[in-house]
């Protein structure tokens, strides 16, 4: 399943990389393949380093969205050691 981005998004990351965020660093917070994030950064990276930021509401909803993504991951990790778990203890129920 493909997932798509929100330019203004990738942009963000694309920043924050320049600014010195590792890309295993952004993968961790926005749940974003390292090698997404390095194309992102090849098209995008000249255009970011001179242009910043131009909406404060923007950076609400980026932090917004980062908080939601980080969520996501958690739970989905949840979820997957909750599957493994009932298959634990549904063996030992035969």
């Amino acid at each position: 399943m493909k997932t798509h981005y929100d330019t203004d998004f990738k942009k963000e990351l694309v920043r924050e990389y320049i600014d010195g965020k590792s890309l295993n660093d952004l993968y961790q917070t926005y749940g974003v393949a390292k090698s997404t994030i390095a194309g992102w950064v090849k098209k995008y990276s000249e255009e970011c380093q001179y242009i910043k930021p131009q909406n404060k509401n923007n950076n609400n909803s980026n932090e917004e969205i980062r908080a939601l993504n980080k969520k996501i991951k958690e739970l989905e990790k949840e979820n997957d050691f909750l599957k493994k778990a009932a298959a634990f203890f549904a063996k030992g129920i035969d």
